[in-house]
Parts: C-alpha cells; sequence; structure tokens
C-alpha cells in the first residue's frame, strides 16, 4: 500500500478514538468542575458572621458559626453542593413532580402522589411556622442557592439529563419530611391487602394469616410477653390446595429500625448510652448526610467557646436538622412505631346525585381540583382529583368501591418541624416535651442524657377512631365511624427512668393489646426486640463497642423454630440424598445468619418453599381478584409455624400424602434453589445502586457500591437484604460524643468523582467501630457576609 493511502488509513482509524477521547475528556472536565469547594471564601447574603467549615479525610463537616441561623445556611451550602440531586428527587417525590425531571417513566410514580396535595400542605405548614423555625429554613435555602450557585457547573446527574436544578425553598424543605412520613406510613398498604384477603377467604383464613400477636412478642410495657394463647387453626374450605407454581412474592421488609437506650446502671461508667440503626432501602447515595455543627460562644475557628453548642449526628438532606444523634446533654434515636396512621375510607355515592357522597350530617358534593403533570419531552398531563371532608379519593378497589385516604400529614394544622427543638433539650425530659410536641409519623422516640437517664415516648398526632378500628376499608357515611379527634395525651405512651434501666424498641408491639389496638394492629414481629432485651438483661457494665456488636448481632431465634420443623420430617432412612443432603447441612448450622453459613441459606429456601406449597395456593383467589395483591403481614412467620406445629391434614396440598411428606418436599427444593450458590453471604451480596445507574449500561455499575456478601436477615438485630438494612450505626453517651460510634452505607458526597463518594462504606460492611465526630480536618472553606458569591483567595 502507498505510504500516503497507509497514512490515511491510519488517520481515518484514529481520529473517531479521538475524538472520543475529547469528548470523554470534556464530560469528565464538565462533571468535575462541579466537584464541592474545598478551600477559599465564599460570600453568602445573610450570614451574621462568618461560617468556618473543615472536612476530614471521610468529607464529614464540621460548621463552626456563631448562631444556628447561620449554621442552617452552612448546612444548605453543604447539602446542595454534595447531594442536591438527592435534595430533589425527594421533593419531586412528595409533590408528584418527577416526571418534569426524569420524563414520562416516572408519571405512574407522580399520578399516585398527586391526589395527596402535599406541595399544598407543605405550603400551609410553612405559612404557620413559628418564627425561629421559619427563619431556619429560609437561611437554610439561602445556603442552599448559594451553594449550587459556587459550583463550576451543574452537579453531574443534570449533565447526564440535560436539565436545570430548580431553586430551593422552605416549601421543599417540609415536602422532603413528608416525603420521609409517607414512606414509614404503612396502614394503606396493609388495609388494602387484608381487604383482598377479607373479600376473597373465609373470615377465619384471612385473620390467621393475619395474626395481631406472635411468640416473640417482646412489649416494653406490661408483662414480659403479654399471653397471646393457642390460635386455633382453621380447616381449608373446598377439599384439598392445589399447589402450583409461585405466582406472587410476599413482601416482608419494611421501613423499620433497631433503637435502644440503656441508663447509667448498665454501663460500664454509669454513663448513659444510646444505640439506633435506622433500616431503610438502601441506595447511592445513602439517605443520612453526617454533620458535627458548633455554634454560639466563641465557636468560629473550629472549637466551641464558653456557652457555645454543639450537635453531632445525621442530618436528611433538604433539611436543616439533626435528625438523630446527640446535642451534649441529650441523645435522640427513632424507629418507627409502624402504628396505623392510615385510613381507606369506602366512599359511598349518594344514590340520587353520583356528584355527592353521603356523610354522618347527609349527602356532600365532591370536592375537586385539577393537577398539571409537567412531563419532560411531551404535552402536560391533567389530572382530575376528587376530595371529600376525610381526604383525597385515591382509587377504586377491585370491589368497585371508591376509596378515600384519611392520614393526619394531609392536614397542615396536624405537620409541624418540632424536631427542630431538639437542640435545646437539656435533659430527657426537656426531649419528652419536644417529643409531645412534634408533629409527624409516629415514632418511637428513644432518649438519654449526661445525667445517666433514659426515656421513650411515642410522637406523632394519633388519631382516636370511632366505630370503625381501621383493619379494613370501611365507610364513614355512619355516625361515630370515622375520627373523633386526636387521641388524648394520656393513651400517648411514655416510659422515663425505667426500673430496669433500658428501653427498647424494634417496630414490635410495645404496650399491652387493649392499648395497642388504639394504634394499630400491624406490628412487626417481636424477635429483634426480644434478642436485644435478652442481651442487654444478661448483665451490666456495657460499652459503646458492646452496644455495635449488638447491632451486629446474626442470631435469629425464629430459624431455630425451622430447623426443628425440618429435621422433624427427615426420618433416618435417609434414602433421598437431597434431603439428607440439607438436613445435614441444617443440623450443622450455626444458629446465625452469617455469610459464611450454608445451614441458614437452607433454612431460607425451605421457609420459602413451604410458603409456595401451603400459603400460595390459599391465597390464589386474592390473586384471581387483584393482579397486583401482596401478602404483606410482618407476623407471617407465625402463621406458618402454627401450621406446622399443628399439622391440619386440611391444609396438605393435593397428591401429598401426609406432613413429613410435606417437610421432605420442601427440603428438596430448598436444596434446588440454592443450587451452585450454597452459603448464604453468595445470595446476599449487596445491590446498593445510584438512581441513575440502570440507565446508564455498563457505566452505571461504576455508579453502585461494591456487591459484597452480607451477613444479616431481617429476623436478626442484624436487618440485611441485598437492598434493604441498617442505613446508618449510631452509639454515643451524650457529653461523651467523643467516645461514639458510626457508621453508614456509601459514603458522604453523592458527587461519583469525589473521594468521598465511597469513603466509609467499606466500614459498614465490616461493622467496624468507626468514630461519631469527624477527624482531622483535611480541608478548610469560609463563608462570609455579603452579596452571594464566591470570593477567590
Amino acid at each position: 500500500m502507498p505510504r500516503r493511502l497507509r497514512r490515511l488509513a491510519l488517520i481515518v482509524l484514529l481520529v473517531p478514538g479521538l475524538l472520543l477521547a475529547a469528548l470523554l475528556a470534556g464530560a469528565w472536565a464538565m462533571a468535575a468542575a462541579s466537584l464541592p469547594r474545598r478551600e477559599g471564601v465564599v460570600s453568602l447574603a445573610g450570614l451574621g458572621a462568618p461560617v468556618d467549615v473543615s472536612r476530614d479525610a471521610l468529607g464529614v463537616p464540621v460548621i463552626s458559626a456563631a448562631s444556628f441561623e447561620d449554621a442552617a445556611a452552612a448546612i444548605g451550602f453543604l447539602h446542595a453542593q454534595d447531594r442536591f440531586f438527592q435534595m430533589d428527587l425527594l421533593r419531586r417525590s412528595a409533590a408528584g413532580e418527577l416526571s418534569e425531571l426524569l420524563g414520562a417513566a416516572a408519571l405512574d410514580a407522580d399520578r399516585a402522589k398527586r391526589p395527596l396535595g402535599l406541595r399544598a400542605v407543605a405550603r400551609s405548614v410553612v405559612a404557620d411556622l413559628p418564627a425561629r423555625h421559619l427563619a431556619w429554613l429560609e437561611r437554610y435555602s439561602a445556603g442552599v442557592n448559594a451553594g449550587l450557585a459556587d459550583l463550576g457547573a451543574r452537579p453531574p446527574e443534570y449533565l447526564l439529563l440535560r436539565a436545570r436544578p430548580e431553586p430551593w425553598t422552605p416549601q421543599d424543605s417540609v415536602l422532603c419530611m413528608l416525603a420521609m412520613y409517607d414512606s414509614l406510613a404503612l396502614g394503606a398498604r396493609f388495609e388494602r391487602s387484608g381487604s383482598i384477603m377479607r373479600g376473597t377467604l373465609p373470615n377465619e383464613v384471612a385473620d390467621f394469616l393475619r395474626p395481631e400477636t406472635a411468640r416473640f412478642d417482646a412489649p416494653l410495657i406490661g408483662p414480659p410477653g403479654d399471653p397471646v394463647g393457642p390460635m386455633a387453626v382453621p380447616d381449608r374450605t373446598g377439599g384439598r390446595a392445589q399447589a402450583g407454581p409461585v405466582m406472587f412474592h410476599m413482601e416482608h421488609s419494611a421501613p423499620g429500625s433497631n433503637g435502644w437506650a440503656a441508663s447509667g446502671s448498665k454501663s460500664a461508667d454509669g454513663r448513659a448510652i444510646l444505640a439506633n440503626d435506622m433500616h431503610l432501602a438502601l441506595s447511592v447515595p445513602g439517605t443520612w448526610y453526617r454533620l458535627q455543627v458548633e455554634w454560639g460562644g466563641a465557636g468560629v475557628g473550629g472549637m466551641v467557646g464558653v456557652g457555645g453548642r454543639r450537635a453531632a449526628g445525621v442530618s436528611l438532606p433538604g433539611v436543616p436538622m439533626v435528625v438523630v444523634g446527640s446535642n451534649g446533654f441529650v441523645a435522640w434515636g427513632f424507629t418507627n412505631t409502624t402504628a396505623d396512621s392510615q385510613d381507606l375510607v369506602i366512599v359511598e355515592p349518594d344514590p340520587s346525585d353520583p356528584a355527592r357522597y353521603l356523610t354522618p350530617d347527609g349527602p356532600e358534593p365532591f370536592g375537586t381540583r385539577e393537577e398539571i403533570i409537567r412531563v419532560r419531552g411531551r404535552q402536560p398531563e391533567r389530572v382530575a382529583v376528587r376530595t371529600t371532608r376525610w381526604g383525597p379519593v385515591v382509587e377504586v378497589d377491585p370491589f368497585g368501591r371508591t376509596l378515600a385516604l384519611a392520614w393526619p400529614m394531609l392536614d397542615p394544622a396536624r405537620v409541624n418541624m418540632g424536631l427542630l427543638d431538639m437542640l435545646d433539650a437539656r435533659t430527657v425530659d426537656d426531649a419528652v416535651s419536644v417529643v409531645r410536641a412534634w408533629r409527624g409519623e409516629p415514632q418511637n422516640t428513644m432518649l438519654s442524657d449526661s445525667t445517666g437517664r433514659v426515656a421513650w415516648v411515642v410522637s406523632g398526632w394519633l388519631p382516636e377512631r370511632g366505630t370503625s378500628d381501621g383493619r379494613y376499608p370501611a365507610s364513614w357515611a355512619g355516625a361515630g365511624a370515622g375520627w373523633r379527634g386526636q387521641l388524648g395525651e394520656a393513651w400517648r405512651p411514655v416510659l422515663i427512668d425505667p426500673s430496669d434501666g433500658v428501653v427498647v424498641t424494634a417496630n414490635q408491639r410495645t404496650v399491652p393489646l387493649d392499648q395497642s389496638r388504639r394504634f394499630g394492629r400491624h406490628w412487626s414481629s417481636g424477635e429483634r426486640a426480644a434478642r436485644i432485651m435478652a442481651v442487654l438483661g444478661e448483665r451490666g457494665g456495657f460499652t459503646e463497642r458492646d452496644m455495635l456488636a449488638l447491632q451486629l448481632d446474626t442470631r435469629t431465634e425464629v430459624f431455630e423454630a425451622y430447623r426443628a420443623a425440618a429435621l422433624s420430617g427427615v426420618g433416618e432412612d435417609g434414602a433421598d440424598p437431597r434431603v439428607a443432603s440439607a438436613a445435614a447441612v441444617i443440623r450443622g448450622w450455626s444458629g446465625r445468619a452469617d455469610a459464611d453459613q450454608e445451614g441458614f441459606s437452607a433454612l431460607v429456601s425451605f421457609r420459602a418453599a413451604l410458603r409456595r406449597m401451603l400459603i400460595e395456593p390459599v391465597l390464589a383467589p386474592c390473586r384471581e381478584k387483584d393482579m397486583a395483591f401482596r401478602w404483606y403481614w410482618f407476623q407471617s412467620d407465625e402463621a406458618l409455624l402454627r401450621l406446622l406445629e399443628a399439622r391440619p391434614a386440611s391444609w396438605l396440598p393435593e397428591g401429598v400424602e401426609s406432613w413429613d411428606d410435606l417437610v421432605r418436599a420442601a427440603l428438596r427444593e430448598s436444596v434446588d434453589e440454592r443450587g451452585a450458590a450454597p452459603e448464604w453471604g453468595t445470595r446476599s451480596r449487596a445491590s446498593i445502586r445510584h438512581p441513575l445507574s440502570p440507565a446508564l449500561g455498563w457505566f452505571g455499575q461504576w455508579l453502585d457500591m461494591p456487591g459484597d456478601p452480607l451477613s444479616g436477615h431481617g429476623s436478626a438485630v442484624r436487618v440485611q437484604s441485598a437492598s434493604f438494612g441498617a442505613s446508618e450505626r449510631l452509639v454515643v453517651s451524650p457529653g461523651r460524643e467523643e467516645d461514639g460510634l458510626f457508621h453508614m452505607p456509601a459514603g458522604q458526597s453523592g458527587h461519583w468523582l469525589s473521594p468521598h463518594y465511597r469513603a466509609g462504606h467499606r466500614a459498614w460492611v465490616r461493622g467496624e467501630a468507626t468514630p461519631l465526630l469527624a477527624g482531622e480536618a483535611v480541608s478548610r472553606f469560609r463563608l462570609v457576609p455579603g452579596d452571594s458569591g464566591a470570593e477567590k483567595e
């Protein structure tokens, strides 16, 4: 080939590659331009005094300010630079405005949220905020917008989406809180599932599959384990169950947490210690943003002076609040109560006028409003919303009934930002008063103070129900059927200075049965709480490291019951090698949900096989009635275990002659299901993903956390699945924050080019005891009063 042609061919081959490299280099440079600030001085309008911000090697900031109002501005600045896309998705998800950013793929989510009208709720909440709360939200919003403006380019997600961030307002902060409350509210979910079961199954079968009590119940108040008594196993109707293929899955993970506080009588040196790990869906970045805030006194410059204040813990990006942490005097943490704060109301139309509905006061016209959903890349969609005196119409169920949602968070008068006042609490008594006044989705609040005291109190606006108990959708057209107002304060659960020195909540029923029914009936199973209580009750002398070890405890008592059931049906002949193989690994199980445990993996598969064979055929009519049906009940193991203990012949699937035969068949299935991945860790690998990674193909994997094998399970204190588990682990004694421990999944920054994108994640995976407080500063910058804008040094 002539030299000229060879050169031409080389150019043809190289130019596309060079162009691609140039494009990638340009994209990298644009993304790098949006990395958070690490040094220099930035002017920020409205500051009362300079604010110093330092970061340690993990990206954990220390904010030193003259006032919390100024600190709130700095929190907003940091949130915007590290986590703005996360904040944006949170506010948009609550308001039903995701489609404006993400396009038609988000329309179903927006259609579901718009009837709730949460943006209007947020607007009204802001209008009624106390002056100092409003000032903090306003300063925070100014900080967010200044932080965005200070970036050299849009955050990288917006570069990929070819979109621009919208400014932040105080309403958006309230929307972020409402988004969290919405994710924690479970009542409507349980009612939907229960109504399908009650409408298609015999009542006694439906009730049996939704037990209200269980063997692991561990209330905080009342006898240690209220007697549940024998729960009769009902006969199956219509002959034996017809076994079939898997038709649907059963959900068991839901927002929950572990939390406990041990008084000075239980610790090694008289200090009260609080431990809290909040269980949520895991994503990148993580739910929480670590903070250390110092204000007042002579604090500017990195040290808290005389009269100065400090708070350390985690914040929710979008809100200027230490959600869980310590202020030096009081430490606080939360677990979801799983109380029933929502009711689905059957709206009965007026037979003579479909534009009206029946109420205790006679027919009343539906309210109406139009919601406009802006959709990126296409025309806006208009949604007509009907409203009732009880709440918005949210659906027509499979039985043709119109349902409205009653939920305190839809009434601005029942929502506030009262948790902000926890910064002022000095004792557990102060903190209890703050929690009583805070209006949000009901939470178990664990408290400890610097004098060694502990307490527990339930937060939120709790409805006092009328004749309808909230278990299933019901009409409120009759007199006395609906809510009568707020449940009296005398009924609010509170426990201060318990005699045994410990308060423990893990989403279980916490009070005697008659009292608990005023709050709900769908309590989480009590095995986690029972395990924590047992360990804390064994001895005293606990330290922070002991508490972290308990947070990482993988013992699971419920699977001991399944082990006994599995081995009871094996027999001695060993004729079936698959049965013998499963039995052998189950016998060798350590009793823990550790990643290296083959026996635990076998038992998880054994339980799944039993559900497929025993429960799914029974629920087949529910699936036929509603293709979206899920058996959703925290105490589902209790029903299955009682079947295994009672062994009723009417529940055996067609073709199965005995319960021993059923157990052996389930063991064979467990071997097939595990296949070439026998150890638990090979089945419980982390799947912690960035929201954009599924759309980015191979490149998206780079945004996700590694697929590490994970120890833990939903039945263990160390709650864990591939994408659900501890969103943080915190252990702290108020006044001794320097001894506190903390870790969380993913990293501090949501910017994937930041060195802090994954920093700290490995400690969470391994359960390492890493400090709560920030380490040595590796970078510093200052915010100063003046017109917003950067001043380069």
